[in-house]
């Protein structure tokens, strides 16, 4: 599992393509995104596993944080790219339920 996005969204979904969090919180310019894409970096870069582990922790919950303002704030989904997902059916699916194709 990608520790990017949540279980069962973004790099995680089954069946379906959706945004990484990482390209959702790319395009949007809130402190809540810009602080998850620098916790990110501090990620990928802890080598230690407790710091990794620590890092890891402090981006997950800046991620749910971020993620859970862009959802209130109505981010629309054509401002992301979509990134194809293990497993999935091969079209492209909107980010957004209630979007037609």
């Amino acid at each position: 599992m990608s520790i990017c996005c949540p279980p069962g969204a973004g790099c995680n979904a089954r069946g379906s393509q959706q945004p990484c969090a990482l390209d959702v919180f790319a395009v949007r310019t809130d402190a809540d995104a810009q602080r998850a894409l620098a916790l990110w970096s501090i990620l990928s870069q802890a080598r230690r596993s407790a710091s990794r582990r620590f890092a890891q922790r402090a981006y997950t919950r800046a991620r749910d944080r971020a993620l859970a303002r862009g959802a209130l704030a109505g981010i629309p989904a054509a401002a992301v790219r979509l990134r194809p997902v293990a497993g999935g059916s091969g079209t492209a699916v909107r980010a957004r339920a209630g979007q037609k194709s």
